[in-house]
């Protein structure tokens, strides 16, 4: 939502990250970058295939800015065909992954609960934008008849 009304949070870096680019990432790279703008990121191009991240989406906290905008990359390059028509998807799709909370950690009850209130207070919480399932409504005369 933040990518289609054009304004999302940008987290200025104290220390610009570098990040280096091959020749074969390159066009996917320039084809993003308005897109990479519009979702927070900002680099600064040092040399050739040489950039500094000056700020990344604050979605993404303190995580890596490189490791983020490589994933974003990776994920742009394997689907090529379709760069252009999901472009602000695919970025917000990377940038959900690499900001959610790792598999494993333990939460308290407070999180849980938050994270379950903002979830339901979603339009579409039964499934994630690629189509996964998240939740499923079972009435209580389908559970009788299961058990």
């Amino acid at each position: 939502e933040q990518l289609k009304g054009r304004h999302s949070a940008s987290q200025q870096l104290l220390f610009a990250e570098p990040l280096a680019i091959s020749a074969e990432e390159q066009p996917v790279l320039d084809a993003l970058l308005p897109d990479l703008k519009l979702a927070g990121f900002e680099l600064d191009k040092v040399a050739p295939g040489q950039y500094d991240i000056a700020a990344l989406p604050s979605v993404l906290g303190s995580q890596s800015a490189a490791l983020a905008l490589r994933a974003i990359l990776a994920y742009s390059a394997e689907r090529k065909a379709d760069i252009q028509a999901d472009i602000q998807q695919q970025i917000a799709m990377t940038l959900a992954r690499s900001a959610a909370i790792p598999t494993g950690k333990m939460l308290t009850e407070a999180e849980m609960k938050d994270i379950l209130s903002r979830l339901f207070a979603l339009p579409s919480y039964r499934i994630t934008p690629d189509g996964k399932t998240v939740a499923v409504w079972i009435s209580a005369e389908d559970i009788a008849r299961r058990f």
